[in-house]
């Protein structure tokens, strides 16, 4: 599915942020596999996100990927032990 991209636009830092803010908005939305594919965006621009990968785990969850969100959770709990508390 191709999307049209305005978020290119700036620093690596401020795309990673966009594309995370758009995937929050997708799944407040219910649009869970467009706010997987943002997460993993924003993981891929910053691969130390705890947050995208936690909400890229629970959206795999929502979505039936069971062993996909558990991996994502785990990553995010080594990345950052006090996430989720």
């Amino acid at each position: 599915m191709h999307r049209p991209d305005s978020i290119a636009h700036g620093t690596e830092r401020e795309c990673c942020r966009r594309v995370y803010n758009r995937a929050l908005a997708y799944e407040n939305k219910e649009k869970y596999d467009l706010a997987i594919a943002d997460f993993t965006e924003a993981i891929r621009l910053n691969p130390n996100d705890a947050d995208a990968y936690l909400y890229r785990g629970l959206d795999r969850h929502r979505t039936g990927d069971k062993a996909g969100g558990d991996a994502d959770i785990s990553a995010a709990k080594q990345l950052n032990p006090n996430i989720g508390k």
